[in-house]
């Protein structure tokens, strides 16, 4: 996310500042999408074998909104820029954190006892 806010308010035009933006580009692309093998791994692996079917036909329709996103910021280009696109693509992946984040805690207090 803080990536996406650096692209966003990257100096435009200049042509001798490519390189650090390419890197950080890259370097944003490949943390956003590293994880993914991951947590579908994860997901299969607490998921009971009668459910996985079920969770991984959902998986793969978040995977085809991807499609549907991209769609969307070619829109918000068009209308705003790409400093407003990667703006709101920043605040989208910071509120899609906030319910995995709540996972992990409440993961953490049930795996530490702590039950109310």
């Amino acid at each position: 996310m803080a990536l996406l806010v650096a692209i966003a308010f990257y100096p435009a035009g200049r042509p001798q500042l490519l390189a650090p933006l390419l890197a950080m580009y890259l370097t944003r692309s490949a943390s956003a999408n590293c994880a993914r093998p991951l947590m579908s791994s994860v997901m299969m692996e607490f998921v009971p074998k009668r459910s996985r079917a079920k969770w991984a036909a959902a998986d793969s329709v978040r995977a085809f909104s991807w499609s549907g996103s991209a769609a969307l910021g070619g829109v918000l280009i068009e209308a705003y820029g790409y400093r407003v696109t990667f703006l709101v693509t920043a605040a989208v992946k910071f509120l899609s954190w906030l319910p995995l984040w709540l996972l992990v805690f409440v993961a953490s207090v049930e795996g530490l006892g702590w039950r109310g």
